[in-house]
């Protein structure tokens, strides 16, 4: 198995490090704690170098020209980075226990999102998550019921990777002219032992770099041949939330991990020999 080289990064404690998204424009890290309620920005040469306060959980951040959207809660907001001011542009009527999770945009700027109940005390909560295709502020796909729709991928115009964390699975899905999932069908199965897939990103040769819920290391995975790969980045913390990658030639991952076993969560990074994609920019018409 390849080791890697780790590097804790200077942030506040995290409760729910999540969101990691590389900025081109700002060539700045952004990433979210979602139950700590805070926006961070990090660069190598700055350190931690931006912080928002925001007004309930954000389940994900994805560039939008030189800012920012953000999932928060029920409603997508518009983040001025230079201002470090937030403002509403959509809200959506979601029950009270249910929240935005992970999201990205594609290659045409549509926004895709999961929505997952996170007071999971006394509720059926795999029954009551969704997944969601937006557009122009209006809901253009719905993939029902689901637990907690976690991770997801382009591998090119026509292959779309996304996960339900408690399945354990990574799906791969074929994409219609539209850009919408079809056909899915299961890519990759995580044997329980090595932790439940989280976040996860794609790197240049079509592999995915999965975060392990409850394993304590991203892991790479041939989503072709279903299977894992030699490559294997441990961290100290076991419940390893996101990644992505990042830095001038996007050869370095960026980590998120939440807090256990009684230690805070952190953000980390890992020079690879690898090349990750950049992210896609949020468009509204």
């Amino acid at each position: 198995m390849q080791a890697f080289d780790v590097k804790k990064l200077p942030t506040p404690p995290l409760l729910l490090g999540e969101g990691t998204i590389w900025h081109p424009k700002r060539k700045a890290l952004y990433f979210v704690d979602i139950d700590g309620k805070h926006m961070y920005g990090y660069r190598e040469d700055e350190g931690l170098f931006f912080t928002l306060q925001m007004p309930k959980h954000t389940g994900f951040i994805v560039p939008w020209g030189d800012d920012l959207l953000a999932g928060v809660q029920d409603t997508l907001y518009h983040v001025d980075l230079d201002n470090a001011t937030l403002s509403p542009i959509a809200h959506f009527d979601f029950a009270d226990y249910l929240r935005f999770n992970d999201g990205k945009c594609d290659e045409e700027g549509r926004l895709w999102a999961g929505v997952m109940c996170y007071k999971r005390e006394g509720l059926d909560c795999a029954a009551l998550g969704a997944f969601y295709g937006i557009k122009n502020d209006r809901i253009i796909y719905t993939a029902a019921p689901m637990d907690i729709p976690n991770g997801m991928a382009w591998a090119d115009a026509s292959t779309f990777y996304h996960t339900d964390t408690p399945t354990g699975c990574i799906h791969a899905y074929d994409l219609d002219s539209n850009g919408i999932p079809t056909n899915r069908r299961t890519a990759i199965r995580i044997p329980s032992h090595m932790g439940s897939p989280d976040g996860f990103c794609i790197d240049t040769e079509g592999m995915l770099w999965v975060a392990l819920w409850g394993g304590s290391c991203i892991r790479r995975f041939d989503p072709i041949r279903g299977m894992a790969l030699d490559e294997c980045i441990q961290l100290p913390e076991t419940d390893v939330s996101c990644c992505c990658f990042g830095g001038d030639d996007m050869s370095t991952l960026y980590i998120t991990t939440a807090a256990s076993g009684g230690r805070a969560g952190g953000l980390y990074s890992c020079e690879t020999p690898y090349r990750g994609t950049l992210p896609n920019n949020y468009q509204a018409e």
